[in-house]
């Protein structure tokens, strides 16, 4: 299996933005090492083992709320 990591960046912490003109702070997605149904979320240099399908659904459910 290939490792595969990407690195999204975070834009608000605690409801603040972070500072312009410095690199974003990220949040690392990570393939799982041994099931590819699971992935693996780098938080504050925790790692999280959830199911892809389980935070695709959570993103999709998030992203539609009436503000839209």
């Amino acid at each position: 299996m290939i490792n595969v990591r990407s690195d999204v960046p975070i834009y608000e912490i605690d409801g603040k933005e972070t500072p312009l003109g410095k690199p974003y702070p990220t949040l690392g997605v990570l393939s799982h090492w041994n099931w590819d149904r699971f992935v693996r979320l780098e938080i504050g240099g925790s790692i999280y083992t959830v199911r892809g399908k389980d935070l695709s659904a959570a993103i999709e459910n998030a992203q539609n709320n009436e503000r839209h």
